[in-house]
């Protein structure tokens, strides 16, 4: 569940500011219309990075390497992509950039959505 919170909420701030001027020209008090864009991306890479601090944390007080699949799993499709979005959010300049981070922000949510049944199959 905080898995989920963390990664919409981060996606849905990268969202706003790809969507910041509608937002503006309809009157929307969004984190990007109220703060600026660099500081809504900025906060967007930091709940990313608390995402990814938390998971390793789960990962590595459950000892997850001793069920190599799902450790593997975790690593390749979610922590090193949760590694580049808290990057790729940081320097993110244009639209463009936004709307990259929100499509791999949203594989990143699929892929974790499919973790559960990389972590059923191992018990």
């Amino acid at each position: 569940a905080v898995f989920a919170f963390l990664i919409t909420l981060s996606r849905e701030i990268i969202k706003d500011c790809e969507d910041v001027d509608g937002d503006r020209q309809n009157g929307c008090d969004t984190f990007p219309v109220k703060f600026g864009e660099p500081a809504a991306r900025k906060t967007a890479s930091v709940i990313t990075f608390i995402l990814l601090a938390t998971l390793v944390w789960v990962q590595y007080s459950q000892h997850q390497w001793d069920d190599m699949r799902a450790f593997i799993y975790v690593t390749l499709c979610i922590d090193i992509p949760l590694l580049i979005l808290i990057y790729k959010s940081w320097a993110a300049m244009s639209k463009k950039d936004d709307r990259r981070n929100g499509i791999l922000a949203k594989l990143i949510m699929i892929t974790g959505i499919l973790s559960m049944a990389v972590f059923y199959s191992s018990f």
